[in-house]
């Protein structure tokens, strides 16, 4: 599983939802045919429910199985089960009127239009009924499965991520811990390079640029206290934790310089490869998601390697063992034909702990259930234990849900690589021209707003 910025407009736009035909596009809207306060309960009676979810081939399997489990415990719930689904095919579907019973997202970043549009219902009055509460689930969790107040989705697993760091060159550099903070971690980035006879970089420490690989600013906004806005104004040029990391990283990038580093990053391997840098010892640590220990065992790395948190603020350094997540949403789109069934669906992938337990040492992701994060099978690999543990500090966090996706996230991206490559000159201004663009588009947003 791995998160991207995809922006929310390129799935079908602000009216994708909220033009289609059928049901309430209320937010408020609780899944009755008419939108009461009290959820349909299910009858009992044999029904076939259908069930949209990204995965395909082992994950598909792994995501199948624990639906079989499901139907065991329910043999009058057929789950006709539909892998390789996205975001697009979902809102195409609710558009249509003819949407899924359960669907799967593995963009949390969209439960803006989702949640405000009333296109998934409010699932509130369902736990209220079932006397279910997300307090089960971490408060990074609890906050990106809602959308002003309301509650649309339930989570199925998430991403946590940490720093993955080469134990062979960090001996061999004489380091003998990996760094805590940004300080740390520059010194060491330094220690750790290898330059080639031309001054090309051979191998880098760290590479700070935020194009490569998992480094979009979001991962790092945690670990420096960075919000994304304040008081529902967007907070690039306020909170000054984006100045402090923006700053870092450009003097790390001066250091290798724009060129050589630009000339590097071009020569990557494949993410999702057995060529990724880190696998094949081209970057001596990385930041990377909980999944890259899976895809060492899988592509036969022979990297001998360790995990632990990312750095943090130097001026902060209670922040350091937390870290940036996200995860997958499940949630029953308004003119489910099926709403009480599915309902029991959705429960028990959410919240029942031996069915979250299985997928995640399935998947090897993080569970989203608190109970779950002391499974003995995820907590007894050292290397995967740590992103446990990030994941249930207190200070981790998600970005906030928007009523414009992650646009938010695209405009702040496309604005940091001019920065990076050394075309800004005045930081505060140019972050306060990202902060005047997204302000923008939220005003002229009509999601979770009264029509």
């Amino acid at each position: 599983m791995r998160r991207t910025l995809a922006l929310l407009a390129a799935i079908l736009g602000v009216l994708a939802i909220s033009a289609c035909g059928g049901g309430s596009s209320s937010a408020s809207t609780t899944g009755g045919s008419g939108g009461g306060s009290a959820p349909p309960k299910y009858d009992g009676k044999p029904v076939t429910i259908t069930f949209w979810h990204p995965f395909t081939q082992r994950q598909a399997d792994d995501m199948n199985a624990i639906v079989a489990d499901f139907e065991k415990q329910y043999p009058n719930i057929k789950v006709v089960s539909r892998g390789g689904i996205s975001d697009q095919n979902i809102i195409a579907a609710i558009r249509s009127g003819n949407p899924p019973d359960v669907a799967f997202s593995q963009s949390s970043d969209n439960l803006g239009e989702y949640c405000g549009t009333g296109a998934w219902i409010n699932l509130a009055p369902y736990l209220a009924a079932d006397h279910l509460s997300a307090s089960a689930f971490p408060t990074a969790v609890q906050q990106y499965t809602q959308f002003s107040g309301d509650r649309c989705a339930l989570p199925d697993l998430a991403d946590a991520y940490g720093l993955y760091y080469n134990k062979t060159m960090l001996a061999k550099a004489g380091i003998t811990s990996p760094p805590k903070t940004f300080d740390e971690l520059t010194a060491d980035a330094k220690k750790l390079t290898v330059f080639n006879p031309d001054g090309s970089i051979k191998i880098a420490g760290f590479v700070p640029v935020s194009t490569y690989y998992e480094n979009a600013a979001a991962h790092y906004a945690p670990l420096w206290n960075a919000h994304w806005d304040i008081n529902g104004k967007s907070a690039f040029a306020t909170d000054p934790g984006w100045a402090k990391y923006l700053t870092w990283e450009k003097q790390l990038i001066d250091w290798y310089g724009v060129s050589k580093l630009t000339k590097f990053v071009s020569g990557a391997g494949n993410e999702f490869s057995p060529q990724n840098d880190f696998e094949r010892g081209r970057v001596a640590m990385n930041l990377d998601g909980e999944w890259r220990v899976a895809f060492v065992t899988s592509d036969k790395s022979n990297v001998d390697y360790g995990t632990a948190p990312m750095p943090v603020d130097p001026a902060q350094p209670q922040l350091y063992g937390a870290g940036y997540t996200t995860g997958n949403v499940l949630g029953i789109p308004r003119d489910a034909k099926h709403k009480a069934a599915a309902w029991l669906l959705l429960k028990y992938l959410a919240f029942n702990n031996g069915a979250v337990e299985k997928f995640a040492e399935g998947l090897r992701n993080v569970p989203t259930l608190t109970s779950a994060l002391s499974d003995p099978v995820l907590t007894g690999d050292p290397h995967f234990a740590v992103f446990l543990k990030i994941f249930g500090n207190p200070n981790t966090a998600s970005d906030p849900i928007t009523a414009i996706g992650s646009a938010n996230q695209t405009m702040e991206g496309n604005w940091q690589q001019k920065w990076e490559a050394g075309s800004v000159s005045d930081l505060t201004a140019g972050l306060k021209s990202v902060d005047s663009a997204i302000d923008a588009q939220v005003a002229n947003s009509t999601i979770g707003k009264a029509p």
